[in-house]
């Protein structure tokens, strides 16, 4: 049996903090993919670039793709490529208040470990549900949670 090595990349987006009525999100998000062919993702990236005549640094970000014709471009070429998603969805409104006092970087080091947890299957505890958009790797399946973690959403 050999051995396959991935290549893991993640971002977020809300923010940790508790203070709604200064602007705090109401939710954080993290998302990350897996690959075993990360140069062919660039490269897929790459060429969506040339095609919509995009700048060589040109990222794609939630800001940036706010055409409908560039999102399109960008999820029917990545469509085509093999790799894992998944996406953790935190309703910060209604977890307990244990993490209100908890600092940043212990919130978002918590919850990014929950969806590592989540895809190496590493906590049996509380079964969760994890599911990709179809075309995007493996078919949705099983995941789990730590105790005492309620309304946390896992897509």
């Amino acid at each position: 049996m050999s051995n396959v090595m991935l290549t893991f990349a993640g971002d977020e987006s809300g923010d940790p903090s508790f203070n709604f009525r200064r602007g705090a999100s109401s939710h954080f998000v993290f998302a990350m993919i897996a690959t075993a062919e990360p140069d062919v993702l660039r490269a897929c990236l790459d060429q969506v670039r040339r095609e919509r005549g995009l700048p060589a640094y040109f990222e794609f970000s939630y800001h940036e793709l706010t055409s409908t014709r560039l999102r399109k471009s960008v999820f029917e070429a990545l469509n085509q490529e093999q790799f894992s998603a998944w996406v953790i969805v935190v309703d910060k409104q209604v977890l307990p208040d244990y993490f209100r006092s908890r600092g940043g970087r212990q919130f978002y080091a918590f919850f990014v470990g929950e969806l590592n947890c989540t895809f190496t299957n590493c906590d049996k505890q509380k079964p969760a549900r994890l599911a990709k958009p179809s075309g995007l790797g493996r078919p949705p399946q099983s995941a789990t949670l730590s105790p005492g973690v309620k309304n946390l959403t896992v897509f």
